[in-house]
């Protein structure tokens, strides 16, 4: 798996105008600051203020001063492994991540671990995405499964499988940073190498290339980076066309196209994030912003 450290390079416009001469001043926090390792794969802000940072060496809580570092400690109160590529805060306040082996979820106030680990298709599972909705319900996708936390049997239980065999799970593994909650009828939307994916919370129903022929929203390409727009569409990155689309996905109908080729050096994007202002802001995995 590529590695992604933020450098900032580049601020990409899309939606508005700005004027040439608008300054960005971009503060660096590295291990020399007591950032547990320098590659960062995901960040979140919670309730109370605090910043809680995914590495590949652990995770750290930010205080706005200091940074409070979790590895895999001595005993069972610890994680099973440190390279931390999600998080998300639930309800109760909890941490909740994915690593390379198992989903933990973190009680900061009992400093106590929980560790959860799966199989998809049979075969034991890492985690690229967590995501806890607004529903209370927690989602994390395994290779090309889809998982749900059921609380009253304290374990995680399989959803949907993206990929119809063993053999196949290559080609519909479900992209990191590629999980995203519908917030109006509630549906999980995920990206794969197989173009995008709807999993229907009614039906139990999985949306894809095939079940979704005819609907240009999913054609067969490789897909990635899915995140929330201000204005409730998302956006998702084409590979297969080096372009950024973005789609309605209540009336599940792509919106509009921004061609990448020839904008960026290597438009392989790692994620996509629409601030306030509407202004897009692209990284990617050759480490550009």
């Amino acid at each position: 798996m590529r590695k992604w450290a933020v450098i900032p390079v580049l601020c990409f416009y899309s939606l508005l105008c700005h004027s040439q001469d608008e300054t960005f001043v971009f503060s660096h926090l590295k291990e020399s600051d007591g950032l547990s390792n320098n590659v960062v794969n995901c960040m979140i802000k919670d309730r109370q203020g605090y910043f809680w940072i995914g590495t590949y060496n652990g995770f750290n809580r930010f205080d706005g001063a200091n940074f409070y570092n979790y590895t895999i400690r001595k005993g069972n109160n610890s994680l099973l492994n440190e390279v931390v590529h999600s998080l998300c805060e639930d309800q109760d306040g909890k941490i909740w991540g994915a690593t390379n082996r198992e989903v933990f979820r973190y009680d900061m106030h009992l400093d106590r671990f929980s560790n959860y680990e799966c199989k998809s298709l049979g075969k034991p599972t890492g985690f690229n995405n967590i995501l806890c909705d607004r529903k209370g319900n927690i989602w994390a996708t395994g290779n090309c499964s889809l998982f749900r936390y059921n609380r009253s049997k304290d374990q995680f239980e399989l959803m949907a499988n993206t990929a119809p065999s063993p053999d196949s799970m290559g080609g519909y593994m479900i992209s990191k940073n590629g999980l995203q909650e519908d917030t109006v009828k509630g549906n999980i939307w995920m990206t794969t190498p197989m173009g995008i994916v709807c999993y229907d919370i009614k039906t139990s129903r999985l949306l894809n290339h095939i079940s979704g022929a005819g609907n240009p929203l999913f054609e067969k390409r490789a897909t990635t980076a899915l995140s929330k727009s201000a204005s409730g569409h998302y956006w998702f990155y084409d590979y297969s066309n080096e372009a950024v689309v973005q789609f309605d996905p209540v009336a599940q109908k792509e919106l509009q196209h921004i061609q990448l080729r020839g904008i960026m050096k290597s438009p392989d994007l790692a994620t996509i994030f629409e601030d306030n202002n509407r202004r897009l802001w692209l990284s990617s995995w050759s480490y550009e912003l």
